[in-house]
């Protein structure tokens, strides 16, 4: 089915997104990844259909990673999500190139609808 990267620096959190991607997609194939390299080394191996992208990662910033990956994989979409749901995060986000952006307080249910979308 798809392939799927969570690309966020705080381990329960990516658990639980997951759980819940793993619960909407039971034939979907998560890997993590807990920092920008980590998450590029990831993305040039296994070329994953969906990114999900946190922007505040401790060696990279989410949306310079998501101008990269989108350089090197143009066929990958990407959603940002942070923990601040302001307007200029989401242009930002948008100008990045990203085909969506969820806010980490509704994150699940976003989340699944965007990925919905896209695929």
């Amino acid at each position: 089915m798809y392939r799927i990267l969570l690309v966020e620096d705080d381990p329960e959190f990516r658990s639980t997104l997951a759980d819940v991607l793993l619960g909407a997609y039971p034939g979907a194939a998560v890997r993590e990844a807990g920092s920008g390299e980590e998450a590029l080394d990831r993305v040039d191996g296994w070329a994953p259909d969906i990114v999900l992208m946190d922007i505040g990662l401790p060696d990279t910033g989410g949306l310079e990673l998501t101008r990269l990956v989108l350089e090197r994989h143009p066929q990958t979409r990407v959603i940002v999500l942070t923990g601040h749901n302001l307007p200029e995060y989401r242009q930002a986000a948008a100008h990045a190139g990203a085909s969506g952006f969820a806010w980490k307080g509704e994150a699940s249910d976003v989340l699944l609808r965007l990925v919905r979308e896209i695929t």
